[in-house]
């Protein structure tokens, strides 16, 4: 296929993506209340995640741990980045109205990994179901990165698990 066709394929679902998900002051008022309450779908799945990490002891009390941009999860654990990085960063998407601020993570994966594939945890299944319905309520992370834009490198990956 060439760059070109490629390029056009690449602008043509970015352009699908903002018909789909357009800011919110784009919207007539049916629209609005359409869009209202997906977004209401996905702060209460993200209610339901807060309330499961703190009901299994996942979620700290207290400040944020240091972030390094660098790593993968900004390289604290996965329940931290989850609590202090993504979820947060999901909320102020859907308060400003424009999913397409959210982190670029496929947090349903990110967690089956995690708490699933490389150990069994058991009492973290639900928070790992949870963190699926979050991740398909969100729009695909193609449409979100837009055009001409590489995926993140090793995105959703556990900490200190490589593509290999």
């Amino acid at each position: 296929m060439s760059e070109l066709k490629r390029s056009a394929e690449k602008t043509s679902m970015f352009s699908l993506f903002q018909k789909k998900f357009p800011p919110v002051a784009d919207f007539d008022s049916k629209k609005k209340e359409v869009v209202a309450a997906h977004y209401k779908k996905v702060l209460d799945v993200i209610d339901l995640i807060e309330a499961e990490m703190k009901r299994i002891g996942y979620w700290t009390v207290g400040e944020c741990p240091p972030l390094d941009p660098k790593q993968i999860y900004s390289g604290i654990s996965y329940p931290a980045w989850l609590q202090f990085v993504f979820l947060p960063g999901v909320r102020r998407g859907v308060e400003a109205g424009d999913l397409r601020a959210i982190p670029q993570y496929r947090v349903g994966l990110a967690a089956l990994r995690q708490y699933d594939y490389h150990s069994e945890i058991p009492e973290a299944h639900p928070l790992m179901n949870l963190c699926f319905e979050l991740e398909k309520a969100l729009p695909p992370l193609e449409e979100l990165r837009g055009p001409n834009q590489p995926p993140e490198p090793m995105a959703g990956l556990a900490p200190g698990h490589g593509s290999s």
